[in-house]
């Protein structure tokens, strides 16, 4: 099967659920004898592809050149070869240090152009696109890494004929971060969109009766795949059974991702005689935009005792990801209105950590599918700590949560079995 997997670069910065999963999916369909090429979209491909997978060799609807089309819309009217430059990848590596810096509710326009799609001002970059495509034919599948992408599909469909599937993960996030008037357009045109869509692929059933009913897409087009962990990687892999004890945080260092209750459900801990040698390790990178936050949380935790107890691990590499899950005790990301998944349960899980999670958003499905964590609500920093205490000292109980989800973890969440659902669902 041919298959051009279109996925949008994240800027390698941070921790990216979606970067993950693509990765994941389009290794292990290439090792199962597809041929799979990825279309990077705004930005350079930073993710780690097999070198024998082939990258399409332009970055289609670069970053600065969609960016300024929508705010300068005469520069529509310019032939391609005046914006070449502006899409070479030096320049769109330096915009890639840049990326993140802006929130959705400062990039509504050019949202709901792209979503437009061939009435959208990237009119210009979709035939682009799809002309690659047609010099490269032919197809059996096109797949769009998420939602926010799903302007492309009419006219993918109309010229390639190739079947059309979308994963869903946290667009709402982002819509909702909107305006209300242009968060009501966006939804509208994605269920519009919706129906050039052949399956889509949810990650979680949370996260697909959410957008059923969003977008009211027909149950029989919905296909749950729960996106896969590396686990040639973390099967040898076990978490730190010493002490101290340590708590760790992997994704985005950012307020909207729960950093901040964290931090202060660990300063409630150490403030216990029982806990005061607790550590506490951060890892997942950040945007610009994080930095005004990751300044005020490392003043609040600066007036510790013992501020070396707190660590901040600034690389982002799997050395770096393997190396700190094999050295805390356990992990919580206490996002406070949930995620659509949570990748970072699964690393952690597969390296024998046990999670501690609020009890929203797909949090409890995934708890209770590997049986390797433990949920709390309200998400208060009060409640956290409690429950990180309970668990802490009821050390039995931390080791069986631990074994739990690694064997879950090894057994049901493999690039393998993703795949294998993911043909099926075709």
């Amino acid at each position: 099967m041919k298959i051009a997997w279109i996925t949008p670069g994240s800027g390698g910065s941070f921790y990216c659920q979606n970067c993950i999963r693509d990765n994941l999916m389009a290794q292990a369909l290439y090792k199962a004898g597809h041929q799979i090429v990825i279309l990077p979209m705004y930005l350079p491909g930073f993710i780690e592809f097999n070198n024998q997978i082939s990258i399409a060799p332009n970055v289609f609807y670069g970053a600065i050149s969609v960016f300024l089309e929508q705010k300068l819309p005469l520069l529509k009217s310019l032939p391609g070869w005046m914006l070449k430059p502006l899409n070479s990848k030096p320049l769109l590596k330096l915009a890639a240090k840049f990326s993140g810096s802006t929130s959705a509710s400062s990039l509504e326009d050019l949202t709901l152009s792209v979503l437009s799609g061939e009435h959208g001002n990237q009119a210009k970059e979709l035939q682009q696109l799809v002309d690659w495509l047609e010099q490269n034919e032919p197809w059996d599948v096109v797949h769009l890494s998420n939602a926010l992408l799903i302007g492309l599909a009419h006219t993918i469909k109309l010229k390639t004929k190739a079947k059309i599937t979308c994963s869903l993960q946290d667009e709402d996030s982002w819509i909702n971060s909107m305006s209300p008037g242009s968060s009501e357009l966006a939804w509208q045109l994605i269920q519009e969109q919706s129906q050039n869509v052949d399956v889509f692929f949810p990650v979680s059933h949370y996260y697909a009766h959410k957008m059923t009913a969003k977008l009211n897409i027909p149950p029989e087009k919905i296909k749950v795949i729960y996106p896969p962990v590396n686990t040639d990687i973390y099967k040898d892999i076990h978490s730190f059974k010493g002490t101290p004890p340590t708590i760790g945080f992997m994704s985005r260092m950012s307020a909207a991702l729960g950093l901040g209750i964290l931090v202060d459900a660990y300063l409630i801990l150490k403030s216990n005689p029982s806990y005061q040698n607790i550590k506490l390790k951060v890892i997942g990178g950040y945007t610009p935009a994080d930095k005004p936050f990751l300044k005020t949380i490392k003043n609040k935790l600066s007036k510790l005792t013992n501020f070396n107890d707190v660590t901040f691990i600034e690389t982002l590499d799997q050395q770096s990801i393997i190396s700190f899950l094999s050295s805390i005790s356990l992990l919580s990301v206490p996002v406070p209105d949930g995620e659509a998944f949570g990748s970072y349960l699964l690393e952690a899980m597969a390296c024998e950590v046990p999670v501690v999670q609020p009890n929203v958003g797909a949090y409890p499905e995934i708890i209770e599918a590997t049986g390797g964590g433990i949920t709390f609500e309200p998400c208060t920093a009060e409640t956290l700590a409690a429950t990180i205490a309970d668990l802490l000292s009821d050390h039995q109980t931390l080791v069986k949560l631990g074994q739990q989800g690694k064997n879950s973890v090894l057994e049901k969440f493999s690039p393998q079995s993703s795949i294998q659902n993911f043909l099926q669902s075709i």
